[in-house]
């Protein structure tokens, strides 16, 4: 995009920072190198979006939106330009039939969502231009914007087994830690998470089924 990038990485141990800080280190390098300027290309940290790779509809949701956004963004002529047209976009390779085209390069996990095989990027191309063509509605644009909604916005992108999961996952790191070392969405949830279960334990000690007992005037009630 004009001053940002999208990239939808599986990798099978837990060194995301690793490899985003050696790609976004080799990437500035490079570009200084080539420009012949300096200091620093990128601002801020990164925002990682962790995706149930599971379930394939939400990678499907992932790499549409990805893939869509040079449309979203009004960096092609809808109706005029095709979605390939746009050059800063892996999306063309995934239209061809070419296995060597890009060896990092996962087709079949996001043509697999769609129950496509690798080699169908006409099938891919056919779908994906009639997303483009829904985001020249209202009505469509809408309806695909709230898809998106909790990749935009959240920290995760899953089902609530997926999430519990993730909540798990995060009072193990947590624990022994600073709370000051954990912000945003993430420090929300786990605390979220620590509350219901305090809450279970209580109800519990009293013999009481949740949503029993009294609540102080004015408490809200779920």
């Amino acid at each position: 995009m004009g001053n940002h990038y999208h990239l939808l990485a599986e990798t099978p141990e837990g060194n995301l920072v690793e490899g985003m800080k050696w790609l976004q280190a080799a990437y500035t390098q490079r570009y200084n190198g080539r420009h012949k300027v300096f200091g620093h290309l990128f601002q801020g940290r990164y925002k990682a979006v962790i995706v149930d790779g599971v379930d394939r509809m939400y990678l499907q949701v992932v790499s549409t939106y990805i893939h869509l956004n040079p449309a979203r963004a009004k960096l092609i002529q809808i109706g005029e330009q095709p979605l390939k047209s746009y050059p800063w976009s892996s999306y063309p390779l995934y239209l061809s039939g070419s296995r060597t085209a890009c060896s990092w390069l996962r087709r079949d996990r996001v043509l697999g969502t769609l129950g496509l095989s690798e080699k169908d990027g006409k099938g891919y191309e056919a779908y994906l231009e009639s997303r483009v063509l829904e985001l020249a509605s209202q009505r469509g644009r809408k309806e695909l914007e709230e898809k998106w909604k909790e990749l935009r916005r959240g920290w995760y992108l899953g089902g609530s087994e997926f999430r519990e999961q993730l909540e798990q996952r995060l009072e193990k790191v947590v624990a022994g830690k600073k709370r000051e070392s954990h912000s945003g969405p993430a420090r929300q949830t786990h605390d979220e998470a620590s509350a219901r279960k305090l809450i279970r334990w209580a109800l519990k000690a009293f013999g009481l089924a949740d949503g029993e007992g009294t609540c102080p005037k004015g408490c809200p009630r779920r």
